[in-house]
């Protein structure tokens, strides 16, 4: 091995070595873990480390492996993506031996609707761009409503919104805005149902119950809108815009 191979294994394994992964895809022949750890963005471009892990031993030319870890750049706005670095190893997740690597940024490819690529692309762009003006109009639309037209409005506003979600045809991060949308409005109702329910010692609303919230939430999480990570974001900018409007 010379030099500067061994080199460049050292600086991509250090990259990722001491990664959390996340699961975000797993089928029969393979599971797929990101790292959001390894988030780097600079405007619409972010770049992110994944990882394959292979349930049978894989051949490549002379080379036997089981894992690998690869760096991609995804544009946001374009929606596609390049390889930037790559790692294979003869053990599972990213253990064993260093069978080969490479760090050659790789040619600009468009993400195919439905695919493993879509799934990541997801992650990385809406991982690294939550819009809070998109956040706070949900918030102040919902508070709106609700002094207007109470819970009940409220609750036709938000359904309205998950049914215009799920008729949308548009780009992937269009569509991303509009979930943003949707789950804000839904978790600023959440709250205000909480806060008026307990001070005046009244059970929640119906459809604030703590399953059919789940339950909501659970249904866009498995059409892959957004991670818990992620959801977990958004409630904490939605608590944060009412705390700061006065509620």
């Amino acid at each position: 091995m010379t030099r500067p191979l061994l080199g460049l294994i050292l600086l991509l394994a250090t990259a990722a070595a001491n990664a959390e992964w996340a699961m975000s895809n797993n089928d029969e022949k393979l599971t797929q873990y990101v790292d959001r750890a390894t988030l780097r963005r600079s405007g619409n471009m972010v770049k992110m480390w994944d990882l394959v892990d292979h349930k049978t031993i894989q051949r490549s030319s002379a080379f036997y492996f089981l894992s690998s870890k690869w760096q991609y750049e995804y544009d946001c706005k374009e929606e596609r993506r390049r390889a930037l670095a790559f790692i294979w190893f003869d053990g599972k997740m990213g253990n064993g031996k260093v069978v080969y690597s490479n760090r050659d940024s790789g040619k600009w490819g468009p993400i195919s609707p439905g695919s493993v690529g879509e799934t990541l692309w997801k992650i990385a762009c809406n991982a690294s761009n939550i819009n809070k003006m998109n956040i706070k109009k949900a918030v102040d639309k919902i508070r709106g409503e609700q002094k207007n037209n109470g819970m009940v409005g409220a609750v036709a506003e938000i359904d309205s919104c998950y049914m215009a979600l799920e008729n949308l045809k548009a780009s992937s991060s269009s569509k991303y805005m509009k979930f943003e949308y949707c789950v804000s409005m839904d978790l600023t109702a959440l709250r205000i149902d909480s806060i008026v329910s307990k001070k005046l010692n009244f059970p929640p609303h119906e459809y604030f119950e703590e399953a059919n919230v789940v339950q909501r939430f659970h249904n866009r999480i498995a059409e892959g809108f957004v991670d818990k990570d992620r959801l977990s974001e958004i409630r904490g900018l939605v608590d944060e815009y009412i705390m700061n409007s006065g509620r």
